[in-house]
């Protein structure tokens, strides 16, 4: 389970990396550096059909490794998304607006002309991807 959960989210990560302008621009000698850097790869549990076989898959990755590795995927995909953002426009910068619960329709409105104001502050420095 921890196995799928983790080949689950990389492939739901990578879908979304895939579909990024910049991630198609670069050159496949780039991406893949970018992974190798950041140390992306889909890692697999290996033959667990006997108890030695078990035994050895949890020596190369115990089960608090495999939530550990599966909770960063998000944030490592997402920093290949900034180097590869730099790579094709190097003045890009990213932008993430603030996180807040908002309970009324006057917290919606404030929270959009402060995330606004930021965001028009921002582009005056050049191209913004809001993540």
């Amino acid at each position: 389970k921890a196995e799928t959960r983790f080949s689950t989210t990389y492939d739901k990560e990578l879908k979304q990396l895939e579909s990024a302008e910049s991630w198609r621009e670069i050159e496949q000698a780039d991406r893949d550096r970018i992974f190798k850097d950041l140390r992306i790869e889909k890692v697999s549990k290996g033959a667990t059909g006997t108890e030695q076989e078990v035994l050895e898959s949890l020596g190369r990755i115990a089960l608090n490794d495999w939530r550990t590795r599966t909770a960063a995927l998000p944030q490592l995909f997402a920093d290949a998304r900034i180097r590869a953002d730099k790579r094709v426009e190097p003045k890009t910068h990213h932008f993430k607006p603030r996180r807040t619960t908002l309970r009324t329709p006057e917290d919606v409105k404030d929270w959009l002309n402060e995330t606004e104001r930021e965001l028009l502050k921002q582009v005056e420095q050049g191209p913004v991807l809001v993540s």
